[in-house]
């Protein structure tokens, strides 16, 4: 049968023989057909060969850039990556910092040991349930982020300028920027 890397692929499996469970094909769908007479056979044939241009629409996988030529993907790369600048200079970008290490001296930011806190308290018998991951509020290390109010009040600080940046793109993108 004929094999094609820019349309979907046809298999003839004779007549009375099963469909294989989980064909596949890579980037193109394949499909099995009941044998065909020869002459449907060609018209087959016919068709995949003379339906090279229109092969984006034959198969959902393939990506209508393939057929770009290294300039014009260029092109549309920059022209993206301008569209991309445009928008973060008009709305801004994230730009949270935890600023830990430069206020102690390179150290790093002290991070929780859920295991070793759940199999403590395992031992201990403490009500702990390991599958609901409860701790308690002094079992955070002094200095982790979940105990430092000036991280926390930053991070929900830059997470509500995120929130009305992206408010404002919506808004803008349907006319009633504010």
């Amino acid at each position: 049968s004929p094999e094609s890397f820019t349309h979907a692929n046809y298999y003839l499996k004779p007549k009375g023989a099963g469909y294989p469970l989980a064909p596949k094909g890579g980037l193109h769908p394949i499909y099995i057909r009941d044998a065909a007479s020869e002459e449907e056979m060609q018209k087959l044939v016919q068709e995949m060969n003379n339906d090279h241009d229109t092969y984006q629409e034959t198969s959902p996988y393939a990506d209508a850039r393939l057929k770009m030529t290294d300039e014009e993907r260029d092109t549309e790369n920059k022209s993206w990556r301008d569209h991309l600048e445009g928008v973060r200079n008009a709305y801004g970008y994230w730009d949270f910092k935890d600023n830990y290490q430069e206020k102690n001296g390179g150290i790093e930011r002290p991070v929780v040991d859920f295991e070793a806190i759940g199999k403590m308290k395992k031992e201990k018998d403490e009500g702990y349930n390991i599958l609901h991951g409860e701790i308690d509020k002094e079992d955070f290390p002094e200095g982790s982020w979940q105990t430092d109010d000036e991280y926390v009040q930053n991070l929900l600080d830059e997470a509500r300028k995120l929130i009305h940046r992206v408010q404002e793109g919506i808004y803008a993108e349907y006319g009633w920027a504010t």
